[in-house]
């Protein structure tokens, strides 16, 4: 979670804007409420969970068809 804060921070301080530190927390603010993040970090990571299977899935998918473009399958 200070991770996600820190890069906030970061990308707003990298303009010269003097008022980085409320723009970051908003915006950390924003993702957690706003957009669900705050699953991520609830008990047994729920979200975390659905996102790296979902991500399995994917790339499960992305290697069958270059494996099958590869065999000229495609």
């Amino acid at each position: 979670m200070n991770f996600i804060a820190g890069v906030m921070l970061c990308v707003f301080r990298s303009g010269g804007n003097s008022a980085a530190e409320p723009i970051a927390y908003h915006c950390v603010l924003s993702m957690l409420l706003r957009h669900g993040m705050n699953q991520y970090f609830g008990d047994g990571f729920p979200k975390l969970r659905l996102s790296a299977l979902q991500f399995d899935c994917l790339l499960e998918a992305r290697c069958m068809v270059r494996s099958l473009r590869s065999q000229n399958h495609l």
